[in-house]
């Protein structure tokens, strides 16, 4: 009898009795509703979503076949709106003395989804406490790891036969003051004060007292374009309510607070710091879908050009929007300057599962949801960001790590090189392909062309400087220091280390020397000196070039052959896909080897690890290595640019000077004499011509020869004054259907009048032939004297050793 009963009650319902609904089938208080067919029913078109949680009453009251009517009712109820997971979501909580979380906001992301657990409920009986139950909506339902999102409007339906066992008035304030709109549904014994009681203002369509649950079906319409109205009208008012200006981010900025008075509809105000609290604050991050409060201070953003807001917040923290705080009854006509609010949120990213806070899977959270992020088309440039949204330091590598199909965010690489944050670019899917992530964590390079140049910050380690980057000072830092720096950054080796290269300080200063041994994974692994620095000379903080990990191979220079670069210790050949002659030249540029002349797809036998380089990351001014994608491809790019040939050689042959390479100093040949300028080449292709240009006072001469064996011979029979000036050798060579060429160094060639050498080799000899007569005589004559005084010696000693002297004054005395 009970199924014949429940298949007559819908008939009756739905078919012929479509005309007025009075108190004894369905008021909507004040207004009549009309029953649409089947094929008529209404849809929300509005663009607006929302976070919908029915609330329906399972007591014991409620027999089998009403509560048949009344899951007919919320499946039709549905399907007037767009459910998914970036549309509006759907929870429901069933109650009698106890509650039932039947799916959560998040549970499902389609409307079938939805339907068909609907369908599926199960009637589970009891009493009605409807207090309670709005209790446990309050702490549970309307949160963000139950699929809560923040800036959505939220409404609670609640569908109710009875008068509740418990007070209902202080828990329907406490929804509606967190900023949840409520509709109250009553059948049959629910009494009409307390649906009042319960449902937001206005009550003549926020309140349906129904005499049964036939009734039910005669309010879809109603009910379903009164919810979609209101969410478009609330969707509105929480966009418009609150934003933060003159920040870098969607998440930093002075905050402002648009007026919902009539006379000031477009009126922003700033707020007063005295006026707002951290609980405030953390409401406003919330309602922007950022991440916890990291700074709250006044003026930190520029000084207030708006308005000041008249009242003080007076949030509890739990509320969805600053618009449904509590306000001051007082007045503020007046802030002293530098006090307005100025905050900023974290980004709403993390890296979990690593060894440290910077490092491990990068999740995003958005609308109160963490998901990990997709592998695909991401590369270190855009994992820079995400770093420096960590506070991180700069990206070091990435990794694509195979997991089981799970919902993950996607985001489009050129989307966050267009400067937008990452939870601006988020796309919903399914992959199996998840992102690890690895930041420096503690050193960066600021201010320079890519991840591998700028100047040196290193953040603190001490607990009460966690968040403060510091530069280094050029005294307290040297080669072997960058090299770890270079290596720790995942960069090539150091090619340029000097101050000042990247801008003046901003930050403070790091105040000890680093004394690494150069064999450090890491700066903060050296050693520092005892010492502490205080100041450092203007233009002396460090800034550091490394040199990118690109190489050309398999060709007769350093500068043609097969491009591939380095990544994690892996070389690997570029994939040709999308590359141009523009692009190519950035990785010229990288190999000092001028502009890009050509570039060839070679295809190989069989497909291999390659990197694949976005043209448009490249064009965009990142380096070669901040751009490499992993894939496979047999399509292989060959590189050639334009300094392909070695520099020639220029030397000068004559017969008095012999051979003289280009030096500084230059070369000397004698008026008159022959001499010869050669051109050579390290050997690399054959063929080719030399040209030998000159350069006089007066004139200049270029000579052309083929190349010999990589040389060519530019013979001068006579020189002369007119000769003399500076000389270069070009080597020109048709290859790969280009036209390259190569110059020497500068050759100084000078030309000397003979005439002061033979003077100067005809009196040379002639003076050399006096100084040999001179030292001649001169040693002649004194062997001379030496011989004399050595024969009167000897006549003294005939005279038994009685000196001469000695024996002519004995005899005066006899």
């Amino acid at each position: 009898m009970e199924h014949l009963l429940m298949l007559l009650l819908l008939l009756w319902s739905s078919g012929t009795s479509k005309g007025n609904v009075g108190t004894s089938e369905g008021t909507s208080m004040g207004t009549t509703q009309n029953t649409s067919a089947l094929e008529d029913e209404f849809m929300c078109k509005s663009p607006a979503i929302s976070d919908i949680v029915i609330l329906l009453d399972g007591s014991s009251s409620i027999s089998r076949i009403n509560f048949e009517l009344a899951r007919t009712f919320l499946e039709n109820l549905v399907r007037a709106f767009s459910v998914g997971y970036d549309k509006t979501r759907i929870g429901l909580v069933q109650y009698s003395g106890d509650f039932w979380i039947e799916w959560h906001l998040n549970a499902h992301t389609t409307k079938e989804g939805v339907i068909e657990a609907i369908k599926n409920l199960l009637h589970k009986g009891g009493g009605t406490k409807t207090g309670q139950a709005l209790i446990f909506i309050l702490d549970t339902s309307f949160k963000a790891k139950f699929g809560s999102r923040p800036g959505v409007p939220k409404i609670l339906i609640l569908i109710t036969d009875g008068d509740s066992q418990d007070d209902v008035t202080s828990p329907a304030r406490s929804l509606r003051e967190a900023g949840i709109e409520l509709f109250a549904i009553g059948v049959r014994d629910a009494p009409f004060s307390e649906l009042k009681a319960i449902a937001s203002p206005p009550e003549e369509t926020h309140v349906y007292n129904l005499a049964d649950f036939s009734g039910l079906s005669n309010i879809v319409e109603s009910l379903s374009k009164t919810v979609c109205e209101r969410v478009e009208q609330l969707d509105t008012q929480i966009k418009d309510y609150i934003r933060l200006v003159n920040g870098s981010t969607h998440c930093s900025g002075r905050l402002e607070v648009r007026s919902n008075q009539s006379n000031q509809s477009n009126q922003w105000s700033s707020v007063c710091e005295e006026d707002f609290d951290q609980q405030d604050a953390e409401v406003v991050c919330s309602e922007l879908g950022c991440g916890a409060l990291s700074v709250l201070q006044g003026a930190l953003y520029g000084e207030v050009e708006a308005p000041m807001w008249t009242k003080e917040f007076q949030c509890g923290g739990h509320e969805s929007s600053l618009l449904y705080c509590r306000s001051s009854g007082s007045e503020r006509n007046t802030c002293s300057p530098g006090k307005a609010v100025g905050l900023t949120c974290s980004e709403p990213v993390r890296l979990v599962g690593g060894a440290s806070r910077c490092e491990g899977t990068l999740e995003v959270k958005y609308q109160g949801e963490w998901r990990p992020v997709d592998y695909y088309r991401w590369n270190l440039k855009v994992a820079d960001v995400a770093c420096r949204d960590l506070d991180c330091g700069s990206a070091v590598s990435i990794r694509d790590r195979e997991s089981s199909e799970s919902f993950v965010w996607r985001i489009p690489y050129d989307c966050v090189q267009s400067g937008s944050a990452l939870r601006d670019c988020l796309l919903p899917r399914s992959s199996s392909s998840i992102l690890d992530l690895t930041c420096s964590d503690s050193i960066r390079l600021v201010n320079g062309s890519s991840l591998c140049s700028g100047r040196l910050e290193v953040r603190s380690n001490q607990s009460n400087q966690s968040n403060q980057w510091s530069s280094v000072c050029e005294e307290d830092f040297d080669q072997q220091d960058a090299e770890v720096v270079c290596r720790e950054l995942g960069c090539g080796a150091l090619s340029v280390l000097q101050g000042a290269l990247y801008g003046e300080v901003e930050a403070p200063m790091w105040p000890k020397e680093f004394q690494c041994g150069g064999h450090e994974s890491s700066l903060l692994y050296c050693r520092s000196s005892g010492s502490e620095r205080n100041t450092c000379s203007p233009g002396k903080a460090v800034g550091l070039t490394c040199s990118e990990p690109v190489r050309l191979v398999g060709g007769a220079s350093r500068c043609e052959g097969t491009l591939e670069v380095e990544y994690q210790g892996e070389w690997r050949p570029v994939d040709y896909y999308r590359w141009n002659l523009k692009v190519a030249d950035v990785a010229c540029r990288d190999l000092d080897c001028g502009s890009a002349v050509s570039i060839r797809d070679r295809e190989e036998s069989s497909e291999r690890s390659v990197w694949w380089i976005p043209s448009d990351c490249v064009q965009s001014g990142s380096a070669v290595r901040d751009c490499l994608l992993p894939r496979s491809s047999s399509s292989i790019m060959d590189l050639t640019c334009s300094k392909l040939l070695f520099q020639p050689i220029i030397s000068v042959s004559s017969s008095m000077y012999g051979v003289s390479e280009a030096q500084q100093q230059g070369a000397q040949v004698l008026r008159g004499s022959t001499f010869t300028v050669c051109c050579s080449i390290q050997p690399q292709y054959p063929g080719g011509s030399f040209q030998l240009t000159s350069l006089s006072l007066n004139s200049a001469h270029n000579y052309t020869k083929p190349a010999v064996n990589h040389s060519a011979n530019f013979l001068f029979p006579a020189a002369e004054p007119a000769h003399h000036g500076s000389y270069r050798c070009v080597y020109h060579l048709y290859v790969f259907s280009h036209d390259f060429s190569s110059e020497s160094r500068l050759l100084r060639l000078s030309v000397e009048d003979p005439t002061p050498l033979i003077i100067k080799a005809v009196l040379l000899p002639l003076m050399l032939l006096w100084v040999n007569v001179a030292l001649y005589l001169y040693c002649k004559t004194t062997r001379g004297r030496k011989l004399d005084r050595q024969e009167d010696f000897e006549l003294d000693h005939r005279h038994l050793g009685v000196p001469a002297a000695e024996e002519e004054g004995a005899q005066g005395a006899g």
